[in-house]
């Protein structure tokens, strides 16, 4: 399988361990055991040259921004406890021991210095297509000169109060977006040329991946300079100086809704120094999500409501759980200051793009029990006291269910590189307070440095024993519709369902 058939949208991490499958790899049959249910995959086939994969079974990543390694929130089971601090008996360490021990010490400090003093790298180095031009490829083409009637009504709206756009996914709120981003940044311009102060535009997403999409889709549609900000790449730059340059140098931001949150928090950036905030998947402006607490914390803060940013919401449905649905819209429509603003679904313009959906049920075999790799097992012996590696544990195990035990090799072989390693080091040293501890942990962490190094990972075979039927029943649905040369898109989705 080629990257160019995997979906924009998929972590990072996902992508490279589907693209290594082969292409032709056939489907897998197998008996179901018994007291496990079969699982089935829904295929959904529309006529607009869109295949949506959905898995009724589980989840194998996480949906949070940063990657698999993040740390793990504090509990009642808190790692300390499982540290006795009765002093041990002095061990023998030997030469090569200490040889080790110092050369690794090296390797550290040297890594730990290059990662201070340079950009955060791309965490994996593979000769595969990243995952940013992958979307680019995708999202490459002009989308804001050819609007249909029903967008440009919807633009007009925006354009004199703040609205929630509510449309079907796949409508074009997106092009909505750029049509009323091109308008105030016209106007900005004008402003600018008039002596007025300079104010930045903000595109605010929930995920990494969606930032890159719609940067992707705004930076070919726009003739304005339009920046990205997101995940690792401001992981060490809270600086305000470069962040003022950057207000400087551009005009939109496309950023996760977090980032805006710091540095208004950080006054690197005022509410009356933007113009236009942005909210894709605006039905999670709630509670305290970054979304709200933009709102609550500085939106309504600003006292003078000439001075405050316009907003303009999108969403495919303004209610993501079981509640009231006129309720819930009547929250989120006070949240954001908007009016939630669709269209008639008989609008002519609107019948244009709906979409007749196909949807087939493929069964697979039952999922085998979660199982521990031999490289799990061996990893596990080192770190399984070190909360930096709990996430990553813990999402190891449950691939190994859905994915199956060459993904979760795999995975290891990605996630643990160079630079995570050594941002592991250092994040153990600063949270470790007893010296003794420090030292175990970091010497557990060179273990695993060689581990890594010296595993062999073999190549991936077309059989149950290193996919699982999940994976197996996935691909031969992606050969059937892709062996063949196609424009086609594919969406993948995994979903958590409780059984009956």
């Amino acid at each position: 399988m080629t990257t160019d058939e995997l979906p924009a949208g998929l972590d990072a991490t996902a992508i490279s361990i589907l693209a290594d499958v082969p292409e032709n790899i056939a489907s897998s049959t197998s008996t179901s055991t018994t007291g496990k249910e079969d699982g089935h995959l829904y295929v959904n086939r529309s006529t607009q040259n869109t295949a949506t994969t959905q898995d009724s079974q589980s989840r194998v990543f996480d949906d949070d921004e940063d990657d698999f390694g993040s740390h793990v929130e504090d509990d009642e089971d808190s790692d300390d406890r499982q540290y006795s601090l009765a002093p041990e008996r002095p061990r023998k360490i030997t030469e090569k021991k200490r040889a080790d021990h110092a050369a690794f010490h090296n390797w550290l400090q040297s890594n730990s210095n290059e990662i201070a003093q340079s950009p955060p790298q791309p965490t994996r180095n593979l000769n595969h297509t990243s995952t940013a031009m992958i979307v680019r490829e995708s999202e490459n083409r002009k989308i804001i000169e050819n609007p249909r009637e029903y967008q440009i009504e919807l633009f007009e709206r925006a354009k004199r109060k703040n609205i929630i756009a509510v449309l079907p996914t796949g409508s074009g709120k997106t092009l909505i977006a750029a049509l009323l981003l091109r308008h105030t940044l016209e106007q900005e311009t004008a402003d600018r040329r008039a002596g007025r102060p300079k104010k930045i535009a903000f595109f605010l997403v929930e995920k990494v991946a969606l930032a890159l999409q719609q940067h992707a889709v705004l930076e070919c549609n726009l003739e304005f300079p339009i920046d990205r900000v997101c995940g690792d790449m401001v992981r060490s730059d809270w600086i305000k100086e470069s962040w003022m340059k950057r207000w400087d140098d551009n005009m939109v931001m496309v950023c996760t809704a977090a980032i805006l949150q710091q540095c208004l928090a950080r006054s690197f950036i005022r509410m009356d120094q933007i113009n236009l905030l942005v909210f894709d998947e605006a039905h999670h402006a709630k509670g305290n999500h970054p979304y709200a607490r933009i709102i609550k914390d500085y939106y309504i803060t600003e006292p003078d409501k000439e001075r405050r940013p316009k907003i303009f919401g999108m969403t495919a449905s303004p209610v993501d759980a079981l509640t009231d649905v006129k309720i819930a819209a009547a929250q989120l429509e006070g949240l954001l200051h908007s009016e939630i603003a669709t269209i008639e679904e008989d609008s002519a313009s609107f019948k244009q793009i709906q979409k007749e959906v196909i949807e087939q049920d493929c069964k697979y075999s039952a999922l085998e029990p979660a199982f521990t790799t031999n490289l799990h097992r061996k990893i596990q012996e080192q770190v399984r006291y070190n909360r930096n590696f709990a996430k990553a544990l813990s999402n190891s195990l449950e691939m190994s269910s859905s994915l199956g035990s060459w993904c979760v090799d795999r995975f290891w072989q990605i996630f643990l590189t160079q630079e995570t390693l050594a941002r592991m080091a250092a994040q153990t040293a600063q949270n470790n307070v007893f010296a003794d501890r420090a030292e175990k942990e970091h010497v557990a962490i060179e273990e695993v440095r060689n581990i890594i190094k010296e595993h062999q990972f073999l190549p991936v075979t077309k059989t149950l024993q290193d996919l699982s039927s999940k994976v197996l029943c996935l691909l031969s649905q992606l050969e059937l519709r892709f062996s063949a040369p196609t424009d086609h898109k594919c969406i993948a989705l995994w979903r958590n369902e409780t059984q009956p």
